[in-house]
């Protein structure tokens, strides 16, 4: 029987927020004093440098700043991923795996959704739940 983790930062406890309904989202810290977002989650701003912090979820919707492809396997990406740059709506930019349709390249400038999706699956059948941008399609 597998089972699900989600993805964890190197010295932080959270970087999705699950909440009571099952809604997935990405877990920042705001500044009281200064506004400023960070993710992932830091106790103290690196704006002002106080540590009056609160959770925020953050914007779910965003825009392709630029991205990369990997011509080799890089940990547990295959040859081919893509990733890269995303800013979103409320103003923090986030390093992501890239989804495009089969087929299409991405377009910087597109703008893209936050989609929470296995990343990969451990040895022991465990699957490894994380983020990625997904770009849509704009509207006419």
């Amino acid at each position: 029987m597998s089972k699900s983790v989600f993805i964890k930062e190197s010295g932080v406890d959270t970087i999705i927020h699950q909440h009571t309904d099952g809604h997935l989202a990405l877990a920042g810290l705001k500044c009281r004093h200064c506004g400023h977002i960070a993710f992932p989650a830091i106790n103290t701003c690196i704006t002002c440098g106080k540590t009056d912090m609160e959770p925020v979820d953050l914007a779910a919707t965003g825009i392709l700043y630029t991205y990369t492809q990997t011509m080799r396997p890089v940990n547990h990406m295959p040859a081919g991923a893509i990733t890269g740059y995303v800013d979103l709506d409320d103003g923090v930019r986030i390093f992501a795996p890239i989804d495009v349709e089969e087929g299409k390249a991405p377009k910087i400038g597109a703008p893209v959704q936050i989609v929470f999706r296995p990343l990969w699956t451990e040895d022991d059948g465990t699957e490894v739940i994380g983020y990625a941008a997904k770009q849509i399609k704009e509207t006419e």
